[in-house]
């Protein structure tokens, strides 16, 4: 991993103890690939999943489900609002450094602190779910105008778990809507 540090386009420390970095990628001109480091847990460079999110999530849904509601309702909206051509622009100012992570942050910081009480439960803090998920929907829509794990996700988030099973399925699968 430390080559990969080397080439880091830009990286933040979040105030949980958790660090973010991205790199180039190579699934197209301005790809990113997402890293972070927990120094509460592991002292090696992780890529998130999509079911590290699902879990937490679902953690955080059983304390304060209205919450977990309007965050979800939040990540729909950055969804809608971010068209391909958006994200491409944004990452397109990370590559030339005109804007970096620090500056994304702060772009979301208010949101972030309307749900800080989910810092509660679980295990991230919204801080790091709502800012690496950020960087990952640029990448997706960069990426792939036809996307849709998020919105896999989204969906999970709003049915009855009493089917754990499905859930974690539609957090997980490969397949198309």
């Amino acid at each position: 991993m430390g080559k990969d540090l080397l080439e880091a386009l830009d990286i933040l420390q979040l105030s949980n103890g958790i660090t973010i970095w991205i790199i180039p990628g190579k699934i197209s001109e301005y790809d990113i690939r997402v890293k972070y480091k927990d120094d509460n847990g592991t002292g090696h460079w992780r890529q998130p999943k999509h079911i590290h999110w699902i879990v937490d999530w679902m953690l955080k849904r059983e304390h304060n489900i209205e919450k977990i509601k309007e965050l979800v309702a939040f990540f729909q909206k950055l969804w809608d609002e971010n068209s391909p051509k958006e994200a491409t622009a944004t990452l397109q100012r990370l590559y030339k450094k005109d804007q970096n992570l620090n500056d994304l942050f702060l772009i979301l910081l208010d949101d972030i602190k309307k749900f800080e009480e989910l810092n509660n439960s679980g295990y991230y803090h919204v801080d790091f779910l709502i800012f690496s998920w950020y960087l990952l929907l640029l990448q997706e829509k960069n990426n792939r105008s036809d996307a849709y794990m998020f919105q896999k996700m989204f969906s999970a988030l709003w049915k009855d778990y009493s089917d754990l099973y499905q859930v974690i399925t539609d957090a997980t699968s490969n397949y198309q809507k």
